[in-house]
């Protein structure tokens, strides 16, 4: 009789835990409050979290027949029918549901760690809460129901082949969705990642002249400010640090992928070259816009004065300027220069490079982990740093490196040798073509900011490799010189690459327009000319630029107009 009983209610379909179960209690009622909150921070989430919406309809949803199938009526039982059959019959439709809440659950939480208190508005933070924990409350009710509906014997096998399952296939699916979406992964993640270039930046790298250059005709709305700058995943500066005001930068690339109006015109007065302190890919209005009504800007990121050289002969030099500025950038020019030159062409730059990654480096998942581990578990991180003046600093440590080289060492160096010949040939080449000739001197924001942190310069250089720059072939990074030592030497050398730049300019007659000193002004003023976690000038920067070059172009038209 006890063994036809048993079989009996073996027979019967496990019901989800009811309402007077305290567990399922407490987990129906954790999902129905994050799911409301969800609902009511929908007027509210930032434009940057959009993707909560169809989120939170689909939370609301399988809330809702969660709910239902708890309850003791006619459609409750149909609910709990359907629930019945996923987690009797259908295994693997259990499987992948658990698989995708644990998607969710983790890959939101370490998506979202870029994100800084100041980026949420009393909504937002609604909106976190729904994100955070309405996934655990869900998993909770299906774990339950897991346990209840197996026998005791045969949870010993049962669990742990779940857990495993469940991870394995957690794993398998968000890498795979992430892969997909890679686009909507925050930037902080995958710039770290060897595809980005091609995958999110729309990077060519085979033009026959052996730049690279942008996708043409692609609108662009980049998230700039909070903590999406180059030092919250180039260093160990922690989101939460951010102090930069989150805003939207929207324009389209030119037919020939830079920040122009298109078409471009026969002939242009003013053509501008450099990096991404040209291209200002995060700034509504970079500083050569206005200069003149008749200026090309010609500015590509990652490029230093060798590739610059290439854009200058296909793309400007065909439309006659009158004026050419080349915008050199002290903190990775001439470590630039020294890497295309010894490449040949960026594709093949772009290859070496891309060979050399481990394939652990393309996976989204490993990329999240990381940047989790350098939010969370990172030790010894000294940034940002309190200055004279009070104020927060943080630089990136990867172009503070050169400043340890002494100006005779980086004379006499190829990296130096390189950078010379390249400047020189694009003088020469403007000075055929009729055109001025003008160096624009751009420092890094350690230079700028160097009156009120060189009390702080052991702190700094906690996190600066220094180097030993022999005459031919590529650094040698110290990374066992003590701070002490590598602090010394900035102190010494700060200066170095500017005045070997300076000396060039003043050697070959070409006209130098040195930045450094208008900025140290500017800092000392207290006007803010970078932003507080990137490496480059915010739009105060760029519109204190404009004004300096456009001073320095009036007065060389006068002149012109004179003789």
């Amino acid at each position: 009789m006890f063994h036809q009983i048993q079989a009996h209610r073996t027979e019967q379909p496990r019901r989800l835990p009811t309402q007077h179960s305290p567990a399922i209690t407490i987990m129906t009622t954790g999902q129905i409050i994050t799911a409301a909150a969800g609902i009511i921070s929908l007027p509210f989430v930032p434009a940057a979290l959009a993707w909560i919406k169809p989120a939170t309809a689909l939370a609301v949803l399988v809330t809702a027949i969660m709910f239902i199938a708890s309850l003791d009526t006619d459609l409750g039982r149909l609910a709990q029918k359907a629930l019945d059959i996923t987690l009797r019959r259908l295994p693997l439709i259990y499987l992948v549901s658990l698989a995708l809440l644990a998607t969710w659950a983790v890959g939101v939480s370490l998506a979202l760690w870029q994100f800084s208190v100041a980026d949420f508005s009393a909504g937002g933070w609604l909106a976190l809460l729904f994100l955070a924990l309405w996934p655990w409350f869900t998993l909770g009710t299906l774990l339950i129901a897991l346990n209840r509906s197996c026998p005791k014997t045969g949870r010993w096998l049962v669990n742990p082949m779940i857990a495993i399952g469940s991870t394995v296939l957690c794993l398998l699916l968000l890498e795979a969705l992430c892969q997909l979406a890679y686009g909507s992964i925050p930037s902080s993640i995958t710039a770290r990642m060897p595809q980005a270039g091609e995958r999110i930046y729309r990077v060519n790298y085979d033009h026959p002249n052996g730049f690279r250059q942008y996708m043409p005709y692609l609108k662009i709305t980049d998230y700039q400010g909070g903590s999406t700058g180059d030092m919250f995943f180039k260093s160990c500066l922690p989101p939460d640090a951010a102090q930069d005001a989150v805003y939207i930068v929207s324009y389209t690339r030119d037919e020939y992928g830079f920040r122009n109006p298109s078409p471009w015109p026969e002939k242009v007065h003013l053509v501008v070259l450099g990096d991404s302190f040209v291209y200002a890919g995060g700034i509504e209005k970079p500083f050569w816009q206005d200069i003149h009504p008749s200026t090309l800007g010609l500015g590509m990121d990652a490029t230093s004065t060798l590739e610059q050289s290439r854009i200058l002969e296909t793309y400007g030099l065909p439309r006659s300027p009158q004026v050419i500025v080349l915008a050199y950038y002290e903190g990775n020019d001439m470590t630039g220069n020294w890497a295309f030159f010894f490449n040949g062409s960026a594709r093949k730059g772009y290859e070496r490079w891309y060979a050399e990654q481990p394939v652990r480096n393309f996976l989204v998942i490993y990329n999240m982990l990381s940047a989790f581990k350098d939010r969370f578990l990172v030790k010894g991180c000294h940034w940002p740093i309190i200055d004279s003046r009070g104020q927060k600093r943080a630089f990136l440590e990867e172009e503070i490196s050169i400043f340890t080289v002494p100006y005779q060492a980086l004379k006499q160096s190829q990296f130096y040798a390189i950078t010379r010949d390249a400047i020189t040939a694009m003088a020469g080449e403007a000075r055929a073509g009729g055109a001025q000739f003008v160096l624009l001197y751009i420092p890094t924001k350690l230079h700028a900011c160097w009156q009120s942190v060189q009390a702080q310069l052991e702190i700094i250089s906690a996190h600066v490799v220094s180097w030993d720059l022999p005459a031919t072939g590529n650094v040698v990074p110290r990374p066992d010189r003590p701070p002490r030592e590598t602090a010394a030497l900035l102190a010494q050398n700060i200066d170095a690459q500017r005045a070997v730049i300076a000396e060039l300019a003043q050697e070959k007659n070409i006209t130098f327009v040195d930045l450094t000193t208008l900025l140290q002004d500017a800092v000392a003023n207290g006007t803010e000319p970078y932003f507080f976690g990137d490496s480059h000038w915010n739009q105060t920067g760029h519109d204190l630029v404009r004004q300096i070059m456009t001073d320095v172009l009036n007065d060389y038209s006068s002149e012109r107009q004179a003789n």
